[in-house]
């Protein structure tokens, strides 16, 4: 059990490592050839023994850029979600084909001392 633990936990960050790993989400996007217009994180949302850290990011690239940068987030060692992927308004710039990107990049954290999440009892209509 301690091993299956310690594992986990090299998945889910504590608060000190939370910087490092938004700075390697921005330097990802830059590295796959995406400008960042946007890189805003949100308010943690406690869920018991993790925290979800958002971070809401606006892009522009290319489809290819796009697709490489979720790939090379897909490879951090630590979890991170990228949900509510929007890609919009395609022009021609310079022989490229850029859309502008937006999406919200959803890592977790570890809690000390935090509780798993309670199931909540659905109660009975009368």
């Amino acid at each position: 059990m301690k091993r299956k633990l310690d594992r986990a936990l090299a998945e889910l960050p504590n608060k000190k490592e939370i910087p490092t790993l938004l700075t390697s989400i921005a330097s990802l996007a830059k590295d796959n050839g995406l400008d960042v217009l946007r890189f805003k994180p949100g308010a943690e949302k406690t869920q018991g023994f993790y925290a979800e850290v958002p971070v809401s990011l606006k892009l522009v690239g290319s489809y290819h850029e796009v697709a490489m940068f979720v790939y090379d987030v897909s490879n951090l060692a630590r979890i991170v979600n990228i949900n509510n992927l929007k890609l919009d308004s395609p022009k021609m710039q310079g022989g490229r084909n850029l859309l502008s990107i937006e999406c919200l990049a959803t890592t977790f954290r570890f809690i000390e001392g935090g509780t798993a999440p309670t199931k909540k009892k659905k109660r009975k209509k009368r």
